[in-house]
């Protein structure tokens, strides 16, 4: 417990050494939103590849049409 005194509280979540998080105030209920777009495009492998590039634009294109791909059964 010396090296790791933050174990030796139980169901405690010991404060952060630079400080707390967040700020007070009423908790929102809105649903959290997803922030990536494009997940299959997130390492720079994906984004430099022409192929990918072409799979995404076609996924968009049918999603903006409401399309369903072959991956949606």
């Amino acid at each position: 417990m010396q090296a790791y005194p933050s174990f030796a509280e139980i169901d405690e979540a010991p404060h952060a050494a630079w400080g707390g998080f967040g700020k007070a105030g009423a908790i929102d209920d809105a649903a959290f939103a997803y922030p990536i777009r494009d997940f299959y495009r997130t390492d720079m492998i994906s984004r430099a590849s022409p192929t990918m590039a072409n799979c995404a634009a076609a996924r968009a294109e049918a999603a903006a049409q409401k399309q369903k791909t072959g991956t949606h059964g």
